[in-house]
């Protein structure tokens, strides 16, 4: 009687081994998508609230906003004082996440901080249109994430 593994029962071991291997990547690559979606809403919502707070407290004198740019391939949204062709702060969305929404100003009064219309934004996975969220920005000035 021999004593080891034959051939066929090693590459079973390899087989489903890959399988494994595989499905835990693809999850972990899911995960990371939807990270990177979660943590770019969360950057916009940041963004959107220092602008209102800077237009309640009239830095440099001026109203403050949020411009946001829907160019494929690459997507930003840039805070600005004032005009919104001059960006303050430009940032560029993460690869795999886009903005739903068309290119758009979310501008805020000064003193009250309360957004000049109500507005609504979206961003979502380049590669999934399911996946996605929405910032709000409703007339009493509260900026929500859904």
């Amino acid at each position: 009687m021999s004593k080891g593994f034959t051939l066929i029962e090693i590459l079973v071991v390899l087989g489903i081994s890959v399988i494994l291997a595989t499905g835990g990547f693809l999850m972990l690559w899911s995960f990371r998508s939807h990270q990177a979606l979660s943590l770019s809403a969360e950057k916009i919502v940041a963004v959107l609230r220092d602008a209102q707070a800077r237009s309640v407290s009239q830095e440099d004198g001026l109203s403050w906003g949020v411009h946001f740019e829907n160019v494929v391939g690459s997507d930003s949204y840039w805070i600005f004082g004032g005009d919104p062709a001059v960006p303050i702060e430009k940032v560029s969305l993460s690869s795999g996440v886009a903005l739903d929404t068309p290119t758009a100003n979310v501008s805020f009064f000064k003193v009250s901080g309360l957004p000049v219309s109500p507005a609504e934004v979206k961003i979502k996975l380049s590669n999934d249109d399911t996946v996605f969220r929405t910032i709000t920005i409703n007339a009493q000035g509260t900026i929500e994430q859904k």
